[in-house]
């Protein structure tokens, strides 16, 4: 290129594709056509990674990937922002181009269909984009879950026509779905241009012959550090980061209390589609995301640049074990959690610990080990649920089959940042000990999104509270001044359930069990005979037995032989085992994917010979 020009890539180069259209439509001009299409079909390429080995050091190439995974900016899962304006622009321009001597191709076609139905396929929820692919969009008031969830329908619906016949079958029933569950949707539709998304829309939703049942599933998506795991009634997400993927991304004055977001937060959706898009990431305690093992140190955003707006906080760790293995409709997940980093705004350089996440039918097993700290003057915590209550406050909280008497204190998102949680006051980040917890309910809006933990060692290090939280989006997007523009604080009730690690902790741990749409009495019944058992938590295993289906989840932290109920490793690996009769499955991975040679894996049974392998 000329001096002064430079690539652009993925989402940036289709919006210069569609500028190309715009003028070549204006001024009649096939050369600007050409290279509109030739320009935009070009990111209908999936991306790949030629040697994992070097990730840390080099980044991913921006773009789709097969399995789902879309990357932006090298380090950051994107596809809930930037990869929206890809499909855009993509399917604004094809339907433009259709029967055209500048349409795409065949081949560029069965990739637009492979993106919607291997990644918004999977990260959509009941009409919902999940939160965990939105980057910093989060910080953007008027851009919520469900915007850009109409957005993805409104593209999936134009382009329905154009896809394969078993593909199309899919995003039928996907779209059956979210219509469903987002029923203002078609009333959103006024445009001319938004005639015939209406009228299918409205089709779809009448015809009795597609189904609005979506199959569970499990998916990982390593290059991206998520996770995703729906069933029937609700959905699981799964939030990481390593030395490949930030923490987060703070650009441009926006996510500014972000840090946490890739700390293993979890993320539950059930029937309530207003949990993360009513006022949540404005009001929520950044230091207290559901999942995340954190002190509270405000780790700050460093000071204005030349644009004038704050550019620091967000980071890669130095840790490479970020991943895990799924097999059958399971899935299991770990991360190796560290605080140190070497970025501009440093963090807790001496936390660590070891996080594993074991994704079943009905619960989510969540272990921690090897929790340390030193030299700090914050307290070690990690979040169990930080989550919206009613207008009033009044969901009921069950302890061991007790009510318990919780009445909401006053907090400001902007004093408890200020403050570090050291605060008190509306600053304060104080809650109720609770003493020798077997397990926690808390009534939901309705049944369905009831929530019960089940902790199966008992423990005395939990504390809870209720929150009346104020918050402003101004706190974590900050746009340059306007004139008469004023804050608009916005108060969100909470629950909050943490684990209270103490100041510099040794070796300490956690373990729980998330059971969602469970009523007071199924609490009650689990704890009698609960379907898991917990068969490992220390720094070089962690392990869970599904009992119920035979199912056993093991991650291995160390490159040293270690053993766990008949499994032996001898290097850091991810592993599934499932015995159904006399088949027995095995999956296997290496979540630092810098391992050039082999694993060795020992099991501890008979075996005939071998069905397949992959």
């Amino acid at each position: 290129h000329v001096k002064g020009y430079r690539m652009q890539y993925a989402a940036n180069r289709v919006d210069n594709s569609v500028t190309a259209m715009g003028l070549g439509l204006l001024l009649e001009d096939n050369e600007f056509m050409y290279l509109a299409s030739l320009a935009s079909s070009s990111v209908l390429e999936f991306a790949s990674v030629k040697d994992s080995t070097l990730l840390a050091r080099d980044g991913l190439e921006n773009g789709f990937y097969k399995d789902g995974s879309y990357i932006d900016h090298s380090r950051t899962p994107y596809a809930g922002s930037y990869g929206v304006v890809v499909l855009e622009g993509i399917v604004n321009i094809s339907s433009i181009l259709a029967g055209s001597p500048w349409k795409f191709d065949a081949e560029k076609t069965e990739i637009l269909e492979t993106i919607f139905v291997n990644t918004y396929g999977i990260s959509m929820y009941k009409g919902l984009m999940l939160e965990m692919l939105r980057g910093r969009a989060v910080a953007r008031e008027n851009v919520t879950g469900k915007t850009i969830g109409r957005q993805i329908m409104t593209y999936v619906i134009k382009t329905l026509d154009s896809v394969g016949e078993e593909q199309k079958a899919i995003l039928l029933n996907c779209l059956k779905n979210w219509l469903s569950a987002d029923a203002e949707y078609i009333s959103t539709l006024k445009e001319l241009n938004e005639i015939f998304v209406k009228q299918k829309a409205q089709e779809i939703l009448n015809n009795s012959s597609i189904s609005a049942d979506l199959p569970s599933v499990h998916k990982n998506f390593p290059l991206m550090d998520r996770v995703i795991h729906r069933t029937k009634d609700w959905l699981f997400g799964l939030s990481m980061y390593s030395e490949r993927i930030l923490n987060t991304e703070i650009m441009n004055g926006e996510n500014l209390y972000g840090w946490h977001q890739g700390d293993g937060m979890t993320y539950l959706y059930g029937k309530d589609n207003t949990q993360y898009t009513d006022n949540f990431w404005n009001t929520v305690n950044p230091f207290r995301l559901p999942g995340t093992t954190t002190v509270s140190k405000n780790i700050g955003n460093g000071v204005k640049d030349s644009s004038g707006f704050f550019q620091d906080g967000d980071y890669t760790s130095k840790e490479a074990w970020v991943g895990g293995s799924m097999l059958s409709g399971y899935g299991i997940n770990g991360m190796s959690l560290s605080g140190e980093n070497e970025s501009k705004t440093p963090y807790e350089p001496n936390l660590k610990a070891l996080k594993s996440y074991f994704m079943f039918d009905d619960e989510i097993v969540c272990l921690g080990a090897g929790i340390n700290d030193s030299g700090s003057k914050y307290t070690t915590e990690t979040t169990v649920e930080n989550r919206k209550l009613d207008e009033t406050a009044s969901n009921q909280i069950t302890l061991n089959g007790n009510k318990l008497e919780l009445n909401p204190v006053s907090v400001n998102v902007a004093d408890i940042v200020k403050e570090e949680g050291l605060g008190t006051g509306i600053a304060s980040m104080a809650g109720t000990d609770l003493n020798d917890t077997r397990w926690v309910h808390m009534d939901g809006a309705n049944l369905d999104d009831s929530i019960g933990w089940y902790f199966p060692n008992g423990t005395n290090k939990l504390k809870a509270r209720k929150v009346a939280s104020t918050g402003d989006w101004g706190n974590i997007k900050v746009d340059k001044p306007k004139a008469g523009v004023q804050p608009k604080p916005v108060m969100k009730n909470y629950f909050e359930l943490w684990f209270d690690h103490g100041n510099n902790p040794q070796n300490a741990e956690y373990s729980y069990v998330i059971l969602p749409g469970k009523t007071v009495e199924d609490m009650r019944n689990y704890e009698k005979n609960p379907s898991v058992e917990i068969l490992a938590n220390t720094t070089d295993v962690q392990a869970v037995n599904y009992k119920s289906k035979n199912v056993i989840g093991a991650n291995f932290w160390q490159d040293k032989i270690a053993s766990v109920s008949g499994i032996t490793c001898n290097k850091k690996a991810s592993i599934m085992v499932k015995q159904t009769g006399d088949t027995l499955e095995i999956g296997v991975s290496d979540p630092t994917m810098k391992n050039t040679e082999t694993i060795e894996v020992e099991i501890d049974k008979e075996f005939g010979g071998l069905v397949n392998a992959d």
